[in-house]
């Protein structure tokens, strides 16, 4: 090896690797990390949003379910008291299954 070149890379194959070159291929691991980070931070962000996104729609939805259930019941309370006291044979009769 050549004196003061006792550095070896990764990449050198065997052959002398200067100073210059360590430093170079560092700043570009380094754009390349950065690049990543901000992906990441990128990528967590929109998966915040569709959180908050979903969290509404969900808190929406239980909002419009628990209204129409609370609606359903009350008129299925009224039916069942229409016709509360009733004997079945004031009612007419369902038609039959339409199989033969």
């Amino acid at each position: 090896m050549v004196q003061g070149m006792s550095r070896r890379h990764l990449f050198d194959n065997g052959y002398p690797v200067s100073g210059a070159t360590l430093l170079a291929g560092s700043e570009v691991l380094l754009a390349v990390a950065r690049q990543a980070v901000r992906g990441s931070h990128f990528r967590l962000a929109m998966c915040l949003l569709r959180l908050i996104d979903t969290s509404q729609r969900v808190a929406d939805s239980r909002e419009n379910f628990t209204r129409l259930s609370h609606a359903s019941s009350a008129q299925a309370d009224t039916a069942v008291e229409e016709h509360a006291g009733h004997e079945p044979g004031e009612r007419p009769s369902c038609e039959g299954p339409d199989r033969p």
